[in-house]
């Protein structure tokens, strides 16, 4: 019989202990050295030596680090060296827990319909069982087992074959661990990485709205400024619009006298010269183009003074009976000074159509504070689409009218209905809208959002339609809402109850 020696100084070493090892086992360290004995001997020497070598192969398979090979392929590979080693037709290893099946397996194409036999070797494969915070218990769980058989024979298995494969079954096991540590290393990887990406989002988010506050209060600081300066000019401003117009009033009647005189007492011909005569009319005229150019200004600066200080004087912890025209046409006085013709852009048109409403019950520095931030975003809108459209005639429109109940603004054959004033449940539907370049569908979706902008910082905080929504849904139970088609423009609709006893109602009769 030809023995291929091993090739290496380890297998040299091991196999001197080999000798020693096997002779023990044998039995035959006191026994004369015959040839049979050692014939003996040297086929147990190369069994061992043979599972040492089976072993270490099992061992590097179970050992590999590389990312790349499943645990599929591990088992696989294992099962093969198995089988070589064993020299049976078929090897499986079969799944127990969590799952149940065949896993790995490697025989002739017969093995799968009938895995199990009488004669077939199976040991368990066993892992340390862990408890819900993913520690070990102390206690061991049969995850599996490594299956061989020999269909070609009835084989019986030596002691040696049994321990070898209980030896398979444990570096199995440890792969399987190593595997199973892998996976939790990756998902705690891929949660890290998660909850890193979620920092960092929330980073920016969090910087984006300290930004946002910051320019917040530094409006709020600006408006109370504002407000301050309106309440220390409104009184002069009135009081020099009352004296310009009353100057006015003496000049015009001077001036009228002046003519009278002047016509009773002709100046004669030799006592003043034609020239000094046509600068007395001309003084005359000039004068009260200009006393009359200083009315009209003072007239429009007391207007505006008078809008803003009923704008910031209102008091927001007390329901009143509102005039709404009288507030939106506030409004728009307060913002005259953007809807007039300017050197780069055409003045913007305002159209109203105001309905036979009557009081409402309302917050009203509240609501009028909607009716500017909707206001303010029509005219940004309509500024936008004429930068970019020289021969764009920008518009406006507000109609306001009354409805019996939100749920009767159309009916069933698409005519509004008529006006009942004398209903108790009575709402008021305010409607604005522009000509603008409307909104695109997946902004319309959030512009009710807080801080959600399409603005630049420096321009817009995203706080206006939010707060406008709260007003009017949380605050007085009505409804806010937007329709807009691209190139055509947006609608805002305002719903609001006439009486605030209503509100009550509301939350008595509420299914939720």
């Amino acid at each position: 019989m030809h023995i291929e020696e091993p090739t290496t100084q380890k297998f040299e070493v091991d196999a001197s202990q080999r000798w020693t090892q096997v002779f023990s086992e044998q039995g035959q360290l006191s026994a004369p050295p015959t040839l049979e004995n050692c014939e003996k001997l040297q086929s147990a020497l190369l069994m061992a030596l043979a599972k040492d070598d089976f072993l270490v192969r099992v061992r590097k398979i179970v050992d590999c680090i590389d990312p790349e090979i499943s645990l599929e392929d591990i088992l696989q590979a294992s099962v093969k060296e198995v089988r070589k080693f064993f020299q049976t037709d078929r090897v499986g290893i079969y799944q127990i827990f969590p799952e149940s099946g065949i896993v790995a397996v490697d025989s002739d194409s017969s093995v799968l319909a009938n895995l199990y036999s009488t004669s077939g070797l199976v040991t368990p494969i066993l892992l340390p069982q862990k408890t819900g915070d993913n520690q070990s218990s102390g206690q061991m769980m049969m995850w599996g087992m490594v299956i061989i058989d020999d269909s070609r024979i009835s084989r019986t298995w030596e002691t040696r074959e049994i321990d070898t494969l209980k030896q398979v079954s444990r570096e199995i096991a440890i792969a399987i661990e190593k595997s199973q540590l892998r996976q939790q290393i990756k998902i705690a990887e891929t949660a890290s990485n998660q909850a890193l990406d979620e920092i960092a989002t929330t980073q920016q988010e969090i910087t984006q709205i300290q930004t946002q506050l910051l320019q917040k209060a530094k409006l709020s600081t600006l408006g109370q400024l504002i407000v301050d300066l309106v309440n220390e000019i409104h009184n002069p401003v009135n009081f020099i619009f009352s004296s310009i117009y009353s100057t006015s009033q003496y000049a015009e009647d001077l001036i009228h006298l002046l003519e009278q005189y002047q016509h009773n007492y002709p100046i004669p011909p030799n006592s003043a010269s034609p020239q000094k005569l046509t600068n007395i009319d001309s003084a005359k005229t000039e004068f009260l183009k200009s006393l009359w150019s200083m009315r009209a200004g003072s007239e429009r600066l007391k207007d505006t003074v008078s809008a803003l200080y009923k704008f910031s004087q209102f008091d927001n912890t007390h329901l009143k009976k509102t005039d709404l025209h009288e507030g939106i046409n506030s409004i728009l006085t307060i913002l005259q000074h953007r809807l007039k013709e300017k050197a780069h852009r055409a003045g913007i048109q305002v159209n109203k159509k105001f309905g036979d409403i009557p009081l409402v019950e309302c917050f009203p520095g509240e609501v009028n504070q909607v009716f500017l931030n909707i206001l303010t975003n029509a005219i940004e809108a309509l500024e936008e689409r004429m930068h970019h459209d020289y021969s764009f005639a920008p518009k406006i429109w507000i109609s306001t009218e009354i409805v019996n109940s939100h749920l009767s603004l159309i009916s069933s054959n698409g005519i509004k209905p008529a006006n009942q004033p004398n209903q108790q449940k009575q709402k008021i539907l305010i409607c604005i809208s522009d000509n603008g370049n409307g909104i695109l569908p997946h902004i319309q979706r959030r512009i009710f959002e807080p801080f959600f902008s399409t603005k630049p910082i420096d321009k817009g905080n995203g706080l206006g339609l939010a707060i406008s929504r709260k007003i009017i849904v949380e605050k007085h139970r009505g409804k806010l809402g937007c329709k807009s088609q691209l190139g055509k423009g947006s609608e805002f609709f305002i719903e609001i109850n006439t009486a605030a006893k209503q509100y009550v109602d509301i939350r008595k009769h509420a299914s939720f």
